[in-house]
Order: C-alpha cells, then structure tokens, then sequence
C-alpha cells in the first residue's frame, strides 16, 4: 500500500486524514495533499519493517524450538 501512496492513487484519498479548513487556509494547495499521501506512505513502510520483523523473529523461533527438542 505504501507504493500506491506513493503514486498518489486517488483511490486512497478517502483515507488521508484531509482537514479542509487547513486546507482552504493555504488556498487548496496541492502540496498539502501531497504531504499527506507522503506522510501515508511513510507510516505503510514503518508498519511493513514492523510486519517483516515480527515474521524474521517467528520463524527463528520456530527453528529454535526444533533443536532444542
């Protein structure tokens, strides 16, 4: 998903947590919407190395258990 944030895909702007009085504040510019699919992205990359990480640890354990037996 964070690819896709990445290549701003309009299907996920109903996500973007988008404040319109901000946004009429700074004259509907698109650097704000911008920022927000950016700030999206970064967040599904911190949560995939999280995912990754978790699974890494799972599967050395589960070899772990294996040898101790």
């Amino acid at each position: 998903m964070g690819v896709f944030y990445l290549l701003r895909a309009p299907a996920f702007v109903d996500d973007l947590p988008i404040d319109f009085d901000v946004w009429q504040a700074l004259g509907n510019d698109w650097k704000y919407i911008e920022d927000l699919y950016h700030e999206a992205a970064v967040t599904c990359f911190i949560a995939m190395g999280c995912y990754i990480l978790t699974f890494t640890f799972s599967v050395i354990m589960v070899f772990v258990n294996r040898w101790v037996k």
